[in-house]
């Protein structure tokens, strides 16, 4: 006997994506249909970390693995949590939507485990099984650098822990970027991270340029018309620097109250987290990356796509360039 909860609607789902887009009134305005329709458009368009906010547990007898030899696709699931009662002689399974879905479709959907959510939701289960095709090609973005070719972000490979098989290979990067595009790589759950701290260190990078893109949309609207657009840019890149010359005085400032001992180290540490607030998101940091090569291919198929911004699709096709340079050597 298997057992199901569900924490988690079709609301949820919508809402997830919708924050991003949408105030909260307007969100709880919206209708079912509304609901129902942008789940299918991020299912169809493989817009899949919504789906994320969806959690199932599954509870069932041990014996239910040998009528059932596919609950070991859903088992072996990185991001899957088990645990066993050996008095009870059962397994707890829980995992999200998202990673039932693609574990779903590995067994055809003729699980005992997607038979329980179709029975107790059939909703869900026919976003999971309509809605998702997790065959997608990789279809690579064009090459993007000239567009953004002064924007002085970098790409460097730190080592390759080679191997014969795809799973034992991982590699490591170097990359310079914005702070915007930074807290988008961050997102990337299955890769490892470290990025400079304004915690720690004083920031003292530089701030992003206007790409060649944006200034050939600037030429390109006043050409049409005069406009202020031009005006409007110049103001938000001065604005970006005076910002950061204020953080460098207060940075300077706190060292001095420190160093005379006005400040106590906890508070000197203290105001260096608060004042760090006050750099924009188009400063440039830098981060070391880390994949394993399947979740690797996985991040080009998501970023090196027409979907990602223009700065993140540069970055992946740059770590694809220099890792192939690497085995070409």
């Amino acid at each position: 006997m298997i057992s199901l909860k569900v924490s988690g609607t079709m609301r949820d789902i919508a809402n997830s994506a919708w924050i991003s887009t949408t105030d909260e009134i307007k969100t709880k305005s919206r209708t079912y249909e509304d609901v129902k329709r942008v789940v299918s458009f991020l299912a169809s368009n493989m817009h899949t970390s919504p789906f994320e906010c969806v959690t199932l547990t599954f509870e069932f007898p041990m014996s239910e693995i040998v009528k059932d030899h596919t609950i070991e696709i859903y088992m072996q699931n990185k991001f899957s949590r088990i645990s066993r009662d050996k008095e009870k002689n059962t397994i707890k399974l829980t995992t999200d939507l998202l990673n039932f879905a693609k574990d779903s479709h590995k067994t055809k959907l003729k699980s005992s485990l997607f038979f329980k959510l179709e029975e107790e939701n059939h909703e869900l289960a026919d976003v999971l099984a309509f809605g998702f095709d997790f065959r997608e090609p990789y279809n690579p973005s064009e090459n993007v650098e000239e567009k953004i070719e002064n924007l002085n972000m970098k790409v460097e490979l730190v080592s390759v822990h080679d191997d014969s098989q795809d799973a034992h290979t991982r590699v490591t990067w170097r990359v310079r970027c914005p702070l915007s595009i930074a807290v988008q790589i961050l997102r990337h759950r299955t890769g490892s991270f470290n990025m400079v701290s304004g915690r720690y260190k004083t920031i003292k990078q530089d701030m992003i340029s206007v790409p060649n893109d944006i200034t050939s949309i600037l030429e390109a609207a006043d050409s049409k018309e005069k406009n202020a657009l031009g005006e409007l840019i110049d103001e938000m890149v001065y604005k970006m620097d005076s910002s950061k010359q204020s953080y460098l005085k207060m940075m300077k400032e706190l060292k001095r109250c420190k160093t005379k001992k006005f400040l106590s180290n906890s508070d000197y540490k203290r105001m260096r987290e608060y004042v760090r607030f006050i750099l924009p998101e188009g400063r440039m940091t830098e981060l070391y990356i880390t994949f394993y090569m399947p979740d690797f291919k996985n991040f080009l198929m998501l970023r090196n796509s027409d979907h990602a911004q223009i700065e993140h699709i540069w970055i992946a096709q740059e770590m694809e360039k220099v890792l192939n340079n690497y085995k070409n050597q």
